[in-house]
């Protein structure tokens, strides 16, 4: 069973909870979709984190023409971004396109690198990454996503359980406007992880 059987695409505002499309079928077991790693995570609270993933790395279909995605100048600088977050290598280039099932394979990919990345930086500085909740290892892994990984600030609270922490280290988050050289923080997308993964 592969990626599409469980991911659908159209997703809007954004309460991955009450969205029944991205629920198995009753009775069927969750099935990690094709491409994650063996023995990782893939529970019920992963699979609508990916739904609440897309939404945030591309609400607007930015580079959606002809049913086919492209890719398009990313809003931090560097390199272009492709689909749902995707930042193109140097060298990397989809001058075709990507079809839906593409953008949702790669969407999954990077996903599940990040999640690895998060996994080993927690315990790299003496953490356990089992003793940590659904919500706590989705935080780890949207920082990994997002930013590369978690600050050791983050870290330790989120071994702590220190909510207030770990809100206000969430609140921070954005990225440098190559125009303006100024901060631009994430409001949205880091409310709603702080609402619903650490709340």
């Amino acid at each position: 069973m592969g990626l599409l059987d469980f991911i659908t695409k159209p997703f809007s505002p954004y309460t991955a909870q009450q969205d029944s499309t991205i629920l198995p079928p009753k009775g069927q077991k969750l099935i990690p979709p094709e491409g994650w790693p063996k023995g990782w995570d893939y529970t019920q609270t992963m699979h609508d984190y990916v739904q609440v993933l897309r939404f945030h790395e591309n609400s607007t279909n930015t580079g959606l023409k002809n049913d086919k995605w492209y890719a398009y100048d990313s809003v931090e600088g560097g390199e272009q971004t492709i689909a749902y977050g995707h930042k193109l290598d140097p060298g990397e280039s989809y001058p075709q396109g990507l079809s839906d099932a593409e953008a949702e394979e790669m969407l999954l990919s990077d996903l599940a690198e990040a999640m690895v990345i998060a996994h080993n930086k927690y315990q790299n500085v003496g953490f356990s990454w089992n003793d940590i909740s659904d919500h706590d290892k989705i935080l780890l892994t949207e920082l990994a996503f997002n930013k590369g990984g978690a600050s050791p600030q983050f870290m330790k609270a989120v071994s702590i359980n220190d909510k207030a922490e770990m809100s206000d280290l969430m609140r921070q988050r954005g990225y440098i406007d190559p125009g303006t050289n100024k901060v631009v923080l994430l409001q949205n997308r880091n409310k709603a992880m702080i609402d619903n993964y650490i709340y």
